[in-house]
């Protein structure tokens, strides 16, 4: 990733001590939805770490070849329950967790999350027709989210997508190239997958179409920009247009620069990054 400065950190963030394990307990109103957020999530990163705040929960990381960052600041309204009595970390195994817990949760199910730092384990309740308790230890927190950098990037375009549609286009080009190049322009965007059979999809916002219809809902660019994206992360391993997240997304990029993909969610605006395939001519 092109990372400048970080961000000053918040007063809350200067009390953390890097081995500090949270105490802290939260509960969704809509577990199917959490859910989606940890698939998401685990997309990107089988060891999470969750950083506790006193009014937000904070989720950022990259993945190991360090092309692609996922960075979720959630606020505590945004959950059903929220109780912080010592702001600290949880790292722990999303894996394990998605396989073990989400495997039963329906939509009527209570999800309650609790960080114990006297036992260092995260503690799943799931309450129903009966009440369900999986423990889990935490794992050593290697790198905590603070000290991970968000780029700060002037972009140049955007454009909004519904995410369902795109995510089966992005999809159905993979068939063609495991990456894409996006061309955005003031009145089109065009993505192509080079390949044998080389497939392209060119992209306009039509006002006849605005009963829903509209893969491409809005576009602007500033100047024309274009870049090389790779397909594993953007359609068939790490989601970032996951429609079970998000009806819509915003995408912005610059030429040759990282992309910034902005998941309008019920947990507030989700921000996912990646790196462009560098092309060598």
């Amino acid at each position: 990733m092109n990372e400048e400065t970080t961000e000053p950190q918040t007063e809350a963030q200067t009390k953390i001590k890097p081995s500090t394990v949270a105490d802290a307990t939260f509960s969704v109103t809509d577990p199917l939805l959490f859910k989606s957020l940890c698939e998401a999530i685990n997309g990107l990163l089988s060891e999470v770490t969750f950083q506790f705040e006193d009014y937000k929960l904070i989720i950022r990381g990259m993945d190991p070849s360090r092309v692609a960052m996922l960075d979720y600041n959630i606020d505590m309204n945004r959950f059903e329950t929220w109780e912080v009595t010592m702001a600290g970390y949880a790292t722990f195994d999303m894996t394990e967790v998605l396989k073990i817990v989400f495997s039963m949760v329906k939509k009527d199910t209570n999800v309650k999350v609790t960080v114990d730092p006297n036992t260092e384990k995260i503690v799943f309740t799931l309450t129903d027709s009966r009440t369900r308790i999986r423990e889990f230890p935490l794992l050593q927190t290697r790198e905590t989210p603070e000290l991970i950098p968000t780029p700060k990037l002037m972009y140049k375009t955007y454009f909004k997508v519904r995410s369902k549609a795109w995510q089966e286009d992005l999809k159905d080009l993979a068939k063609s190239s495991d990456h894409v190049k996006i061309h955005v322009e003031s009145g089109f965007v065009k993505v192509t997958a080079p390949g044998d059979c080389k497939a392209e999809n060119k992209y306009e916002v039509h006002s006849f179409l605005k009963n829903g219809l509209d893969v491409v809902t809005e576009i602007e660019a500033q100047e024309p920009s274009h870049a090389t994206y790779s397909l594993s992360y953007l359609a068939t391993g790490f989601s970032f247009f996951n429609p079970e997240l998000c009806d819509v997304a915003t995408i912005e990029m610059s030429t040759d620069m990282p992309l910034r993909a902005t998941l309008h969610t019920k947990f507030g605006d989700l921000y996912n990054y990646l790196a462009p395939r560098i092309e060598i001519e």
